[in-house]
């Protein structure tokens, strides 16, 4: 249940409401209240009389329920047995009901990825939009600037009007790819960079999150897909659609805390921490890694002769003391170059 939403409408009312207001659930706990001494306490009347329909009057304090579309009960009570308390309290009550109702399949989406529902909440409300609970499913964040959000989120929704968009904030959208539904889609998240940049002419960030095995746990889908673009735009100068696998040693990385990391570090006798300030030599080792240590390809890259990228190798080497034309030593640099790389942005976060 988004307690959240629910909490965000119930506060509009304690600033206008002179007698104390709460908000609990069937077993009585106290949700919200006006006085916030309540909150977290049990309401004992709740736990021996049903309140269904009708408005219960109990020691000078009235109750009525709420019932929501994913089978919760919620009661609020309002103190004071008076005319203007009933109306009041049957107000509230049509105002929320109306709100936490009235969900779209994005809501209901939108809630999962932000964990606002828990396993049983989620079974039920995916047979209420007709969604398999057992689907496998994927999450592609798109982050963008606040300028074209609106007119991105109006270029996908047409390229695909009977998927979920969802527009998480002011600047990311987040796709919900169902696998193996009627609606496959092959290179789907390239096909969405591509539109985007022929028809706004922007670079969006795109981050793949990992296949969902059932829908409760699209959040985590989610969470990788985040994560891969705040690691990819730190680690990665070319690429703009990030994938788990591309982005393991950053992954890695990001999980070693950071004294460990730097004790690493500081134990290697390479001089790789200085390839950091040194531009052309950085772009070179980067790219050449990029293109798996081919000379010819990472030379028309670059735009440079191949004598002049072998010098440049053979430079680093001196410098650093590994020979990027070596696997082993290719694996140690990049391994130390995303470490530094990785204190380094820490250092001036």
């Amino acid at each position: 249940m988004d307690m959240r939403k629910i909490k965000h409408l119930f506060s509009r009312f304690q600033n206008i409401i002179d007698d104390e207001i709460s908000l609990m659930d069937d077993r009585g706990y106290v949700i919200d209240s006006s006085n916030p001494e309540k909150v977290g306490d049990y309401d004992t009347v709740c736990s021996f009389i049903e309140i269904d329909n009708e408005i219960l009057s109990m020691n000078d304090k009235l109750y009525y329920s709420i019932h929501t579309n994913y089978g919760n009960v919620l009661i609020i009570s309002i103190n004071g047995n008076r005319v203007e308390n009933r109306r009041l309290l049957q107000l509230i009550a049509l105002f929320l009901s109306e709100n936490l109702n009235n969900m779209t399949k994005e809501d209901f989406f939108k809630g999962v990825i932000q964990k606002e529902f828990n396993h049983d909440e989620i079974r039920e409300l995916s047979s209420k939009f007709d969604l398999e609970f057992d689907s496998m499913a994927n999450a592609i964040v798109i982050r963008l600037s606040e300028e074209i959000i609106d007119e991105a989120y109006s270029v996908i929704t047409s390229m695909y009007p009977e998927e979920i968009l969802i527009r998480l904030n002011s600047n990311t959208l987040i796709f919900i790819e169902i696998i193996n539904s009627d609606h496959d889609y092959e290179d789907l998240e390239q096909s969405i960079y591509d539109t985007i940049f022929s028809e706004l002419l922007y670079e969006a960030n795109i981050g793949v999150g990992v296949v969902a095995q059932n829908l409760s746990y699209l959040h985590e889908s989610y969470e990788k897909a985040k994560l891969l673009i705040e690691l990819g735009i730190r680690f990665t100068d070319s690429k703009k659609i990030y994938y788990y696998n591309d982005l393991l040693l950053p992954i890695l990385i990001d999980n070693i805390d950071e004294s460990k990391l730097k004790e690493i570090l500081d134990c290697t006798n390479s001089n790789v921490k200085s390839m950091l300030l040194d531009k052309e030599l950085f772009l070179t080792s980067t790219k050449f890694l990029e293109n798996n240590l081919n000379i010819s390809d990472t030379a028309r890259k670059l735009y440079v002769h191949r004598n002049t990228l072998i010098y440049r190798l053979n430079k680093i080497q001196n410098i650093t003391g590994l020979d990027l034309r070596s696997l082993n030593d290719a694996i140690k640099f990049n391994i130390l170059m995303v470490g530094y790389k990785f204190l380094k942005m820490n250092s001036s976060d």
